[in-house]
């Protein structure tokens, strides 16, 4: 855990145990407290907690409730003012001990997980229990403990999504695929879609370690990108244009020198269609252009087919698109 987390939660707990947390301050004690990696900072503040008590004097305290001397003005006090001293500090020792307990609970219980998805055309943004966010693509799921416990920040990515990690004292990793991609605080995007030979990690800032199931295949600087053949396992390093990159997060589709094969992926997952090629060959030919993410389909395939002496079809019944032609030179 930071320095200034730990300050927060020193902070915080003072403030739980003579119940002045505000709703705000109560969650953000609790996700401080829930993400601690050991026991050894909340034993630390219960045992100051004890020792600062206001514990009245042992001699003021009679051996029971009811040893007064006689004739003595104690017996016509109330016995909860006598005792005020000693159930006050009592109650603040044994509040701070329920939370122990508590979190102790908290943390033995089963993990539940959390699931995620987005139809075609469709984009969301999720914030996770260590205040990380994702911002995930279309036809995308991504799947996380509903609480990250004993320092523990994994999830797993199904499709596309833009990581922006909160940094903290345990690394952040994410599985997609048959990668793994491990940060400690950092912004990034993949692309793993479960149909694509390809998966892609670039990083925007920060530092990124990526591997497989084997070995580590890089690190990762701001502006680099890996792209990782699923069927080989192999892989490149290259420098990326993140603002091609993180295109679609701005309400683009932007394509790059992409192939119409790749094009049409990224067309079914938006428009929710299925692309048909009359003639393989056509999946080769290339085209780069950006176009607002609210333009209709049949605008952005004029544009495409016609630079590219490709025909289309769309099929609304059977929700279709057949390509035929003859194509790119």
């Amino acid at each position: 855990m930071a320095v200034e987390d730990n300050e927060q939660l020193k902070y915080l707990y003072e403030r739980y145990l003579h119940n002045q947390c505000s709703r705000e301050e109560l969650q953000a004690f609790f996700n401080l407290v829930n993400a601690l990696p050991d026991e050894t900072l909340i034993h630390s503040l219960l045992s100051r907690t004890w020792d600062e008590a206001a514990w009245p004097p042992l001699a003021d305290m009679p051996s029971s409730p009811l040893d007064f001397p006689a004739g003595s003005e104690e017996q016509l006090k109330p016995l909860t003012k006598r005792f005020a001293g000693w159930w006050k500090a009592a109650a603040l020792v044994a509040g701070a001990g329920l939370l122990l307990w508590g979190w102790s609970q908290l943390r033995s219980r089963p993990v539940t997980y959390t699931e995620k998805t987005t139809a075609a055309g469709q984009q969301l943004q999720v914030v996770l229990p260590d205040s990380s966010v994702v911002w995930l693509h279309a036809a995308s799921k991504l799947r996380y403990a509903e609480q990250f416990r004993n320092g523990n920040r994994e999830v797993t990515l199904e499709g596309k999504a833009f990581f922006d990690i909160r940094p903290g004292p345990q690394p952040f990793v994410v599985h997609s695929g048959g990668l793994i991609t491990t940060v400690l605080g950092t912004s990034f995007n993949i692309d793993a879609y479960r149909n694509s030979e390809h998966i892609a990690v670039t990083v925007i800032s920060g530092r990124v370690k990526v591997a497989d199931s084997l070995k580590v295949l890089d690190i990762l600087l701001p502006a680099q990108q890996i792209s990782y053949d699923r069927r080989r396992q192999v892989f490149a390093k290259t420098t990326a244009d993140t603002t091609a990159c993180l295109a679609w997060k701005a309400g683009k589709i932007r394509f790059e020198e992409e192939t119409m094969g790749a094009i049409a992926d990224e067309l079914q997952r938006w428009y929710g269609v299925q692309f048909l090629f009359k003639d393989p060959a056509l999946r080769n030919c290339r085209y780069t252009a950006s176009f607002d993410n609210n333009v209709s389909l049949e605008k952005l395939l004029d544009v495409i087919c016609a630079v590219n002496n490709i025909q289309y079809r769309i099929n609304q019944s059977e929700s279709t698109v057949t390509l035929s032609g003859k194509g790119c030179p």
